[in-house]
């Protein structure tokens, strides 16, 4: 019981972390609806300003992977499914 109020507390807290942004927002909805894309691409296609800062902070919440391509990743698809359907 006590690991799963753990999970829905962190969970509650990546989706508040999320959704307090609007760039990282459209960054978990967008590789949540296109899938794995180049950084350039990425920044491109949503205008993104302070792009490397709001990367870095998905990074480290484990809710993108980065390299040649970013994407979600399992935990960033799950929040990303819950920010969803707060909308």
């Amino acid at each position: 019981m006590r690991n799963l109020l753990f999970h829905v507390i962190a969970m509650d807290e990546l989706i508040g972390f999320v959704t307090a942004n609007t760039a990282r927002k459209k960054v978990i909805t967008l590789l949540g609806s296109k899938g794995a894309m180049e950084k350039q691409q990425l920044v491109k296609t949503l205008h993104l300003v302070g792009a490397d800062k709001t990367l870095s902070e998905l990074a480290e919440k484990g809710l993108i992977t980065t390299g040649e391509k970013l994407s979600l990743t399992e935990l960033g698809t799950a929040v990303e499914r819950r920010v969803l359907a707060v909308r």
